[in-house]
């Protein structure tokens, strides 16, 4: 018996260590691949000077802080832009804090009835200003969205290289009070790891800007029955050979007001989304954070049956931890239980999008995949 259990406590350790030693091989090699690639992110403008911009700003209902936000568009430090606002109805909610920023607006054209509501509303504006020679770039932004001051500048600018199609940033999410609120700010730290490396970068629709250019014919029918606009963008950037752009800079804050139902709906939302632009994610996704719990749920339990020596297994977890706690913009110590919560929140978000057919959103049913 004294052997068997002896057999056992070998297989448990040698399995613990080799689980440790993959995760932490994959955190380091993912660390050297970003570091190596912020080092080329660089541009060779070829622009005597910023082009005409106009900001498509899609709005439905109310958002928190929404009228600072429209205001904060309308102070950008950016030469020539325009703002268009597009609405689904004139009784929309949203048209009263339109009206309240001075912003002009459009009424969603219901022709584009097979896409979603947001798209429904880019398309609008694209109809409207598409055959103009007035702008040369395109920029969408959310209606929950604060803007810093050179926030269009810093979406704008990269473009002038010309091996970039589309600029983007990654939003701040300011918890503005409740737990959930900070456990969304803590959650939404991986994506700004997976901006930071172009193997796993995305366009964030929250804040975009593009080349008019890509607004061609073929993007407009893809958009036409879609329910993510980024998706479409990124796929018609790709199509044309050209890359992405990340603006680093934080530029874009999101105030958030969250209880466990609204977050838990948001983050499967939002993951449902990710998946159906890349159905291989749901492999890497259940790899990675199914890894990481076993680590912490073992650097927890095994301490207790073979020495502390083993709490070494939660040195990944203390790394994650310390790197959310490095992107905090008011440091907290709810960073720790956080970053450890949400590690098995993703593996539940990801396991629970794989499955999810259709998605909700301010009330409408839309189907994905």
């Amino acid at each position: 018996m004294h052997t068997e259990n002896n057999i056992i406590s070998v297989f448990v350790l040698s399995f613990a260590s080799f689980v440790w030693a993959g995760a932490m091989g994959f955190a380091l090699a993912g660390r050297y691949l970003r570091y190596k690639e912020s080092k080329k992110m660089h541009t060779h403008g070829n622009w005597s000077s910023m082009p005409r911009a106009l900001v498509i700003l899609p709005c439905k209902g109310t958002d928190l802080t929404i009228e600072t936000n429209m205001l904060s568009l309308r102070a950008q430090n950016y030469p020539d832009y325009d703002i268009i606002a597009v609405v689904d109805s004139k009784d929309d909610v949203a048209v009263d804090h339109i009206k309240a920023a001075d912003l002009k607006y459009l009424i969603a054209d219901k022709r584009f009835d097979k896409c979603s509501g947001k798209i429904k509303n880019i398309l609008t504006a694209f109809e409207k200003y598409g055959r103009s020679d007035r702008y040369k770039v395109y920029v969408v932004v959310d209606a929950d969205v604060t803007a810093s001051p050179d926030w269009l500048s810093s979406l704008v600018r990269p473009l002038s290289d010309s091996r970039f199609g589309v600029s983007t940033t990654y939003p701040y999410f300011n918890p503005v009070c409740g737990t959930w609120s900070k456990i969304k700010n803590v959650w939404n730290f991986v994506g700004l790891g997976m901006m930071e490396s172009e193997r796993t970068r995305f366009v964030w629709g929250g804040s975009m800007a593009f080349r008019k250019e890509l607004v061609t014919k073929e993007l407009t029918r893809s958009m036409g029955t879609a329910v993510a606009d980024d998706i479409e963008i990124h796929r018609a950037c790709r199509r044309a050979g050209l890359g992405v752009y990340y603006v680093r800079k934080r530029i874009a804050f999101v105030n958030v007001r969250e209880n466990f139902a609204s977050f838990i709906e948001w983050a499967n939302r939002q993951t449902a989304l990710s998946l159906s632009a890349d159905r291989k994610l749901i492999v890497y996704g259940k790899l990675i954070y199914g890894t990481d719990c076993l680590l912490i749920l073992m650097g927890i339990l095994l301490p207790f049956f073979y020495g502390a020596v083993w709490v070494f297994l939660l040195l990944p977890l203390a790394v994650r931890i310390a790197g959310s706690y490095s992107k905090m913009e008011r440091k907290g110590m709810y960073v720790v239980p956080a970053t450890l919560l949400v590690q098995f929140i993703y593996l539940y978000n990801i396991m629970k999008a794989a499955r999810m057919e259709n998605i909700q959103w301010r009330g409408i049913k839309y189907k994905i995949g």
